[in-house]
């Protein structure tokens, strides 16, 4: 997982709130409400035109580079502007542009985010860069490493290798909620695992860097990531399962000078864990798991939802790990709603369709509790556009038996709603979407992000809004 912080498309419940415990299992009562999104839409105002942020590139002379980055840690993310794509100003050398959120629109003029001076014109005119172009060169990413809700800006290397930063230190600029430090302080982090140099948080492929794989992530519920060693790479980028993964703790100021070995299950490993999620089947013994918080604790679980020959007993149970801070405890079953479709619930955690009879499924928290739910966004017809998401809701111990019904817009264009993220134009009729929590109450917003109409305003000057929450029924 990399350390970047992007909002949109994402829907992960992250707040300053300590977490809720997790509900005991019940029987299928229904909520208090009739949840979805509203049958009303809101006009968002926006400074200054923004298409899907999550896809904005420098297409054009004018365009300036912009995201959805919650800067300051209440949840609601800002709209940032982050590089002037003609290099025609400050913006994304020495400066950031900040329009904050305040709960129904961003505002009109900008607050100023003074950028660190590293020496290298717009060295922080992007959310990272993993690529040394000339010697010196800044290799960064904005991510939250100290466990604040605050992303810093964390420079892995100067691509020079001379000194400690990019051998056995990171830079971190800290956030202080109004800018980012003008001094950086050192992160310390160990030289074995990037023998020829860091360059990044998180390395997914053997045989690039002379690297193991290795990701940054919290896994102790303290918000604050760290580093693991998931498997080793042996040969010619071949991965080699370790039994274990490699652990070291974050300190707030670095990571710890020794790991800590996590054992890993085994009564169902198939290939081993080579990471924090599998979702192909590439060899036989394989296995189907995520890595995510399914009990709302905040500490990730390991979770299986099928090994890859699709047993029939895989549609009636998956099985879970619990995280507890130090490892992963045995397993216990975990109830998927009951189906009629062979293996509808044995590949939850990627969106795309892999075969005629599958199902665009998602695990995410769509009823604000931490507790991520089992959404159903559409069957892979392709002639339809879905009336409405099926939410099975997470009670604990499994998931509801029956669906809440998430009611969608009317729309004429097929399966527009099939997706949390919509970024591209297939025709004038089309609009962009997005799924996401804009205005901070942990629930998810349907978000209109362009027209693809250019006489249609949505994108220009405002975005069309749906929020979440209770509906009339």
């Amino acid at each position: 997982m990399r350390l970047i912080i992007a909002v949109l498309g994402a829907l992960s419940a992250c707040g300053g709130d300590p977490p809720a415990a997790a509900p005991a299992p019940a029987a299928d009562s229904g909520s208090a409400c009739t949840r979805g999104f509203a049958t009303t839409a809101i006009d968002w105002a926006l400074p200054v035109p923004a298409r899907a942020t999550l896809d904005n590139t420098c297409s054009g002379e004018g365009d300036e580079l912009m995201r959805l980055i919650d800067m300051d840690g209440d949840r609601a993310p800002e709209l940032v502007r982050i590089f002037d794509c003609d290099r025609a100003g400050p913006l994304g050398d020495t400066e950031w542009w900040v329009h904050k959120n305040d709960g129904g629109s961003f505002s009109p003029a900008p607050e100023v985010w003074v950028l660190p001076q590293t020496g290298q014109d717009y060295a922080f005119g992007a959310l990272r860069d993993g690529a040394c172009e000339s010697s010196p060169d800044i290799l960064f990413e904005l991510g939250d490493l100290d466990g604040d809700l605050l992303p810093d800006l964390v420079v892995f290397s100067d691509c020079t290798l001379e000194g400690a930063l990019g051998t056995s230190e990171w830079a971190v600029y800290r956030n202080t909620g109004a800018g980012f430090a003008a001094d950086p302080i050192p992160w310390s982090a160990p030289a074995a695992l990037a023998p020829d140099g860091w360059r990044t948080a998180e390395q997914e492929q053997c045989g690039r860097f002379n690297a193991d794989l290795f990701t940054v992530r919290d896994l102790d519920g303290d918000r604050a990531p760290e580093l693991i060693r998931t498997a080793g790479c042996v040969g010619e980028g071949q991965v080699e399962a370790l039994g274990r993964w490699d652990v070291w703790r974050n300190t707030t100021t670095g990571f710890a000078a020794e790991p800590e070995a996590w054992p890993l299950p085994t009564d169902h490993g198939g290939d081993g864990w080579p990471g924090l999620g599998g979702n192909l089947c590439e060899r036989e013994p394989d296995h189907l798991y995520g890595t995510l918080d399914l009990t709302g604790d905040l500490i990730p679980d390991l979770v299986v939802s099928s090994s890859c020959d699709r047993e029939p007993i895989w549609d009636e149970r998956w099985l879970l790990y619990v995280g507890t801070g130090d490892g992963f405890e045995p397993a216990v079953d975990w109830r998927p709603p009951p189906t009629h479709v062979p293996g509808a619930w044995q590949r939850p955690f990627p969106t795309e369709c892999t075969v005629p009879n599958d199902r665009k499924t998602l695990l995410t928290d769509l009823t604000g509790d931490r507790l991520p739910d089992l959404v159903l966004l559409g069957a892979c017809l392709g002639d339809r556009t879905p009336a409405a998401w099926e939410v099975h809701v997470n009670q604990g111990g499994g998931f509801s038996a029956e669906p809440e019904m998430w009611w969608l817009p009317d729309d004429d264009e097929p399966m527009t709603w099939s997706t949390l993220h919509d970024p591209r134009c297939d025709d004038a009729d089309d609009t962009l979407m997005e799924v996401l929590d804009l205005d901070g109450d942990r629930l998810p917003d349907l978000i209109e992000t362009y027209g693809c109409d250019p006489d249609d305003p949505i994108g220009r000057d405002r975005w069309r809004v749906r929020l979440g929450g209770c509906i009339d029924p």
